[in-house]
């Protein structure tokens, strides 16, 4: 038998719309600028930067 010390443990989500609306008021930039951010984070990431 295989013993592993790492179990999966599954948490309620705590992510709602309204959750999100007051994140979205909490950052004050656009969905446009949060997706150029995003991008530029990934692309960042991928070239180990």
């Amino acid at each position: 038998m295989n013993f592993s010390p790492w179990k999966l443990m599954l948490l309620p989500c705590l992510d709602s719309e309204e959750m999100a609306a007051s994140r979205r008021r909490d950052l004050g930039i656009s969905q446009e600028a949060a997706t150029v951010l995003g991008k530029s984070a990934v692309a960042a990431a991928r070239n180990a930067h």
